[in-house]
């Protein structure tokens, strides 16, 4: 029996999609976003004034991860804990389809995540003070629902610049995905229209940072701290529409699990992370020249894990590949723009294991990723990044500098030979790719 693709009769065979495992596609793929989606439960009684909806997904034993999203909050300026709502908790009791209580929420490091929220920015939701019921309520009582939205977000704060490629895209990109579930639902909290009439709030002292503009994607209204938020409100209390706590970094599924080898190919959130960046930075992404050069862009890493003798390396490598472009650059000397771009433009991304590796996930598909881990450590995280784009990973060992740990070593040493079998591996391998068609011998 036919399909119909516009006003084409095919056979059926051809909607058949390439998927992954049932594990990949809800790690991965759409059932993320539908199985999220499809999670939401109340948590307050009825005949509370506010409203308290929570959302969960658990792609492992161990990660069972929660948003959350209020209505009718009360802020109060002179409060120790400015956030309040009228809200008491149901009590699910035995029931099989209990959801997750708020107290037994998923702790993330760096006190990030929904239940560091509740604890340290809003009053005592699980036990409330005589009064703060009461209290909240009137705040918001005679308000005026428009539909506006806040995000709560407290970043990690790994680097002291706000600029840690890995955490602060895993950040963004949790962030993302709960706006996604959110307008995903067949009764959606979120939808288009709503991005103008929405804020990012961000809950810690951290310097704005390389990815500061990406906050507002999503939200219009100016991405302000917590302490600007507090100047704004002049008569003291304010009744906020509604106040999204969104998944942390920590949550994101692409950084579950980096420490064992995924069989997961495809990602259908990861390309559209992708797109969404390279679009929101206009950076090229056009089919290659036919006669252009394979270009092989080396991480250069001037203060930790800097590979051993690496001009002399290179050196020795661009005499091997006289036809192949190859740069070392540092990528601290570039704005974010910049850095995709470099990746866009990239056959073969070569550094050893740190974040500058993140940028492998807008290289092109078919590309090549070289990563040189410290030897006594086996990290999976940018293999099965790599994967998931489709591109082909090459992994080698490298000596650290005596009695140093992996992180903080000055040097790792890959002998000669070794590199240069390593390279030509990655190399090779995209020699007859697309449209280059040099000759491998």
């Amino acid at each position: 029996m036919p399909g119909t693709v516009g006003d084409l009769d095919v056979p059926l065979e051809y909607f058949l999609t390439t998927k992954d495992d049932e594990w990949c596609e809800n790690a991965y793929g759409l059932s993320y976003l539908r199985n999220g989606a499809s999670s939401r439960k109340e948590y307050c009684e009825e005949g509370s004034s506010s409203g308290l909806t929570c959302f969960h997904n658990q792609i492992c034993p161990e990660c069972d991860d929660n948003f959350c999203v209020a209505r009718n909050v009360a802020f109060d300026v002179n409060a120790e804990k400015h956030f309040s709502l009228d809200c008491k908790l149901k009590d699910w009791g035995d029931k099989i389809d209990a959801p997750t209580n708020i107290i037994n929420f998923r702790k993330y490091m760096f006190e990030t995540g929904p239940k560091e929220t509740f604890r340290s920015f809003i009053k005592n939701i699980t036990h409330p003070a005589q009064g703060q019921l009461e209290a909240a309520k009137k705040s918001c009582a005679s308000h005026q629902r428009k539909k506006e939205y806040t995000i709560l977000f407290k970043r990690d704060g790994t680097n002291e610049k706000g600029s840690h490629p890995w955490h602060g895209l895993m950040e963004l990109f949790s962030l993302y995905l709960t706006i996604d579930i959110l307008r995903s639902g067949s009764n959606p909290e979120f939808g288009e229209v709503d991005f103008d009439n929405t804020q990012v709030v961000l809950l810690d002292p951290f310097p704005d940072g390389l990815f500061y503009s990406l906050w507002g994607m999503f939200a219009k209204k100016p991405i302000i701290h917590l302490s600007e938020f507090t100047k704004q409100i002049a008569s003291g209390e304010k009744c906020l529409d509604n106040v999204i706590l969104p998944l942390p970094g920590a949550a994101n599924p692409m950084w579950k699990g980096d420490w064992r080898p995924k069989p997961c190919t495809h990602s259908a959130l990861l390309d559209t992370w992708v797109n969404r960046l390279t679009d929101h930075y206009n950076v090229s992404t056009t089919t290659r020249a036919p006669d252009a050069p394979v270009t092989v862009t080396f991480i250069d890493r001037p203060k930790r894990r800097r590979l051993h003798d690496q001009d002399a390396l290179l050196e020795s490598l661009r005499r091997r590949f006289p036809t192949v472009e190859i740069r070392a650059l540092n990528m601290r000397d570039m704005d974010m723009r910049q850095r995709i771009q470099v990746a866009a433009e990239t056959d073969v991304l070569v550094g050893v294991h740190g974040s500058g590796l993140t940028f492998s996930m807008f290289q092109p598909k078919g590309s090549s990723v070289v990563e040189i881990q410290p030897e006594g450590f086996k990290h999976f995280g940018f293999r099965n990044l790599a994967n998931l784009r489709q591109q082909r990973y090459f992994r080698a060992h490298a000596s650290l500098d005596r009695g140093m740990n992996w992180q903080k070593t000055v040097e790792v040493t890959l002998e000669e030979r070794r590199f240069e079998l390593l390279m030509e591996s990655a190399v090779q391998s995209v020699l007859h790719r697309g449209v280059v068609h040099s000759d491998v011998i």
